[in-house]
């Protein structure tokens, strides 16, 4: 690993040549932070989408040939507004480049991204390991907007329909 510190860290736009190597390191996120099962043709929808710059941008950091963070950010909206936002569908930082500090330079990234196309950015913590520590680093770049709760119940059974 050849990275430098966080003000070195240089977050490119991703584009469609960068498919093969996101897909296993999105797969490595959920595999250590899915909430849910994992639709691989979904993934790749939403990733096309964002290397494609369809309403969206990905976000990454190279090392030396491997992807070290990535923040796929998603024009989108609230159910109840035509107004649009943009938010996170992912930010993650390899396992190996935790200690490199490269999350602030990606959501610095984030917020440019939102600064240019001129709309709210919205970012959050879905995480089963170190969530604290996440929160705080969130907290100290972004102003503080919520929260969020995960229930799952026993039943497997839809009870709306």
């Amino acid at each position: 690993m050849t990275m430098k510190t966080d003000a070195a860290v240089k977050v490119r736009i991703g584009n469609p040549g960068d498919f093969d190597q996101m897909m296993p390191f999105l797969m490595q996120m959920h595999a250590e932070n899915g909430m849910a099962a994992m639709d691989p043709d979904l993934v790749a929808h939403s990733l096309l989408r964002g290397l494609h710059r369809d309403k969206a941008v990905v976000g990454i950091v190279d090392d030396e040939g491997k992807i070290a963070a990535s923040v796929g950010l998603f024009v989108g909206r609230w159910w109840y507004s035509y107004d649009s936002h943009l938010e996170d569908f992912w930010n993650y930082v390899d396992p190996d480049y935790r200690k490199h500090h490269i999350a602030r330079p990606v959501i610095e990234f984030a917020k440019r991204a939102a600064d240019n196309i001129g709309v709210p950015l919205l970012m959050g913590v879905t995480s089963n390991e170190r969530t604290a520590a996440k929160v705080r680093l969130y907290e100290r770049q972004l102003p503080f907007v919520g929260a969020a709760f995960r229930y799952v119940p026993d039943v497997k059974e839809a009870a709306c329909g």
